[in-house]
């Protein structure tokens, strides 16, 4: 009798390490997801390219490894590269707005200002509308010809947020031919 309660403690106990070896690893792999970002946002690009290099082959099935590898590339001013992996992230969570949205300001700041507009287009349906979606549609629409769709998106923002100052500078070109601000690219995740 006494064997088989030292076998079930010796069972218990691997189980123990076992799951607690997959959940450290989980949180390991999410607290280096979140290092990925805080390099990107301090331009630390080689230190997250590594870290994103190693997370994706742990989790190749996480949009946000994907997103982040196109925000890297992005910086780099591989646009190509940026896109593939945008495309990768949206494979996986095709209607998350947030990778939606970062597409468009990959497409915009590539000058797909066409494709960016249908992208932002398809989306308006969503409510509420995620941070920065309007001004990403207004500038679309404004690269497209589509100046007056543009005009009221900014005279709704600045309306709403009259401290907005990207929506004045914007609604202030209107005066002035072909002045066009770029907009960011994409935005890391968590």
């Amino acid at each position: 009798m006494k064997k088989k309660w030292v076998g079930g403690i010796l069972s218990a106990l691997i189980l123990a390490t076992v799951t607690s070896c997959a959940s450290s690893g989980a949180l390991q792999n999410q607290d280096l997801l979140k290092q990925s970002s805080l390099d990107i946002r301090q331009h630390r690009l080689s230190e997250a390219q590594a870290i994103l290099d190693r997370l994706r082959t742990t989790l190749p099935d996480n949009p946000a490894v994907w997103n982040n590898l196109a925000t890297v590339a992005f910086l780099q001013k591989n646009y190509p590269l940026a896109l593939a992996m945008m495309d990768n992230a949206l494979s996986l969570r095709p209607t998350n707005p947030d990778l939606r949205m970062n597409k468009a300001r990959l497409l915009l700041a590539m000058g797909h200002n066409e494709s960016a507009r249908i992208l932002l287009r398809r989306m308006i349906r969503l409510r509420p509308w995620p941070k920065g979606y309007r001004i990403l549609l207004a500038i679309a629409e404004k690269r497209t010809g589509h100046r007056e769709a543009s005009r009221i998106l900014f005279e709704e923002m600045i309306a709403n947020h009259p401290d907005d100052t990207l929506a004045q500078k914007y609604l202030s070109s209107f005066s002035t031919p072909d002045n066009n601000i770029p907009p960011s690219g994409p935005k890391t995740t968590p």
